[in-house]
């Protein structure tokens, strides 16, 4: 069968324009960012748009691809542009993925007018212990260190919204012990543990976060999610939080295009998506 050619207006070929940039630590450390940049048709009318960092999550022991491309996809659809971090995850290597999405953020500001992103409407959204570096870097962006080691005035490195997935938070009483020895390593002392408590770091330059956990979470407990919704609560940040009654951990979607078996479907949770779209709507257009 020979292939049809669809007519077409000039300018009206445009679709994602998919790459890789790498990015790096200060110790060496080489990310790799998965770039998925929305070249919108010129009618329609809407050129610079929101943008997401994903950071998926695999015990600070690997990347999960279910949290990556899957996730793209779906904000893809959304309008938004999409960078999924594939940080480093070696041992013990902290600060080293803290530095790499600080460097992302800066590298999407820096490149807002090429790629038509929105500069002041720049979302991270982590998953696991993904969501652990994402928590991290909504409470530190604003630190000394971080902007000197990515080279960024303060500004530059501010992000405008989180969504967290069942994510890793304390260190504390019901942490992931594999995810915090993984980040920590060697490092693995009381005064660093509460430094990656993220329940003890929120401050007011924490943006809007929507949050969302399941209640079965055989992995991660969800009073990770409870604490840091807490922490927000005091300090008065906008927030919403969801705590499905069923899911197990890592289902992304909760759909069959993310998960391995039929029994992890989770349809409790996976209407999760479109509340997030909804909460971010708001937030980045009020």
């Amino acid at each position: 069968m020979k292939p049809v050619n669809i007519p077409r207006e000039k300018g009206e070929n445009r679709g994602v324009k998919t790459f890789s940039l790498p990015i790096q630590s200060s110790g060496g450390h080489t990310a790799v960012l998965e770039c998925y940049v929305l070249d919108m048709s010129e009618r329609i009318r809407w050129k610079d748009r929101p943008a997401v960092i994903l950071c998926p999550g695999g015990a600070y022991r690997f990347t999960n691809d279910r949290e990556s491309e899957p996730l793209a996809c779906a904000f893809l659809a959304e309008g938004y542009h999409v960078f999924s971090l594939r940080y480093s995850t070696e041992k013990g290597i902290y600060p080293a993925a803290l530095e790499q999405l600080a460097r992302t953020v800066r590298l999407i500001r820096q490149n807002a007018g090429e790629w038509h992103v929105r500069k002041d409407a720049i979302v991270i959204a982590g998953f696991s212990a993904g969501g652990h570096l994402a928590a991290e870097y909504a409470c530190k962006w604003d630190r000394p260190a971080l902007s000197a080691v990515a080279e960024a005035e303060r500004e530059e490195l501010r992000p405008n919204a989180l969504v967290l997935g069942y994510p890793v938070i304390t260190a504390g009483a019901a942490a992931h012990e594999e995810s915090i020895h993984n980040l920590l390593g060697a490092q693995d002392t009381p005064k660093m543990r509460r430094s990656v408590s993220l329940e003890t770091q929120v401050s007011g330059c924490v943006p809007p976060v929507f949050l969302w956990h399941t209640a079965t979470d055989e992995m991660v407990n969800a009073e990770n999610s409870l604490l840091f919704a807490s922490a927000l609560a005091r300090e008065k940040i906008p927030y919403e939080l969801h705590i499905y009654g069923t899911g197990v951990h890592g289902v992304s979607l909760g759909t069959r295009a993310t998960v391995g078996e039929e029994k992890h479907v989770s349809h409790g949770c996976a209407g999760w998506f479109a509340q997030a779209a909804r909460f971010l709507e708001r937030v980045l257009h009020e």
